[in-house]
Parts: structure tokens; sequence; C-alpha cells
């Protein structure tokens, strides 16, 4: 995927409005802007040594608005491009014909969670993301609740109980559709500690990740 000014400014956008949330729930607008968070493999001139013209005004103003953020952005940007949604429900149709019926699902660069939030709707799945970019994972976080929210809505459930940390973001949701959250941001890179052994249903996501290795 080419790198283009708009993709640039679309992953400014959200990063700002993410800084701007500061734990909070978004409100409809501001999960447009942050569910359209490109990753920044498609923004990757902002991180050159010497980017020059617009890239230059962009890296200067991500710079000004949050260096941290940027730092970390610019140790993944080889890798921060995201699965489509199209691919995501293909993968999902392979894993239901493999026998996959529910569970456990364990995503190591979970990007912005879109195999949670583009999970097929009744597919009961107690998900984990781990992903080592703060914006990334702060925006899988914010838009987890409202996306579980929707999903009991669809089922007659009462919404979840929504719970936020300096570390993880974590949204939990009882009903028939997706059943529970928990991004986590893993500094530098992914890291589980004290995880239970995986189940089949992890190993069998974990390998069609593997056949299709684009991140989400």
């Amino acid at each position: 995927m080419a790198a283009t000014i708009q993709a640039a400014r679309r992953a400014l956008h959200a990063a700002r409005t993410l800084r701007e949330l500061a734990g909070a729930d978004p409100t409809p607008e501001q999960r447009t802007v942050l569910e359209a968070f490109p990753g920044w493999g498609p923004a990757a001139p902002l991180f050159d040594g010497m980017p020059t013209g617009t890239w230059a005004q962009l890296a200067d103003e991500f710079e000004d608005f949050d260096a941290e953020a940027m730092s970390a952005a610019g140790r993944i940007v080889d890798t921060s491009f995201y699965t489509p949604p199209a691919l995501i429900t293909h993968i999902y149709e392979l894993l239901r014909s493999a026998g996959f019926c529910g569970g456990r699902v364990l995503d190591l660069g979970c990007g912005t969670a879109r195999f949670l939030s583009h999970a097929p709707q009744g597919l009961a799945i107690d998900y984990t993301g781990v992903e080592a970019d703060p914006v990334a994972a702060g925006i899988a976080g914010a838009t987890a609740a409202s996306s579980e929210e929707s999903a009991a809505e669809r089922s007659g459930s009462d919404g979840p109980d929504t719970e936020r940390t300096d570390e993880a973001a974590t949204a939990s949701a009882r009903g028939s559709g997706l059943r529970a959250v928990r991004t986590t941001v893993a500094p530098s890179a992914c890291s589980l500690r004290a995880m239970p052994r995986p189940s089949m249903n992890v190993l069998r996501l974990l390998t069609m990740r593997s056949v299709f290795p684009a991140r989400i």
C-alpha cells in the first residue's frame, strides 16, 4: 500500500482525538475518526530522517502534540498495515469451516482490534489482543466498549461494564455475541505473561494469521 498524505492526515487526526479523549468514551463523531485510523504504514514518510514538504509539516505537527507516540510509531511503522474487513470475514469463514464455534481468541499484534470489531454476529468469543503501538492499542480500547454495546443491543442484553488503566483497556459484555476484550500495550514488543496454554481455537486463528500475515 502506497503512502499518501490523506492517510497521514487521518492517522494524525485519530491520534490527536485519542489524546483529547484522555480515557473518556468517544462520541459517535470521535469514534468515526478513530475507526478511520489506517495504521502508520500508509503514513511512513512521516518517520523519514529528513521529510520534506507537507510530510515535514505533518511530522512536526505529530511531534508537537505527542512526541512519545511518534517515537513508538516509528519503531513499528514497517509492519503497521491492517487487514481489510473482507479478508477478516473470509478468515472467520475458514475458521468456522475448520470447526471453530467460538471461545478464546488471542491476537498478537492486534492493531485496532479489527478481528474483534468485524467478528461475525452471534459468534461468542473471548478476545485478547496485544499491541506494541500505544495509539493503535488506545483506539482498540476506546472503540471496543461501543462495539460490544452494539452487539449487546442486537442480542437484547445489557451493555458492558468498562474499566481502563494506564496499561490496558478492558471491556466486557455478556451476551450471545462478542463477550470480552482485553487490549494491552506491550512496551517495544509483544509480551505475554501468565497466559494459559492456548486452546485449539487460538492455535487455529494463529495458523490462519500465518497464512494471511497482514496485520489488523
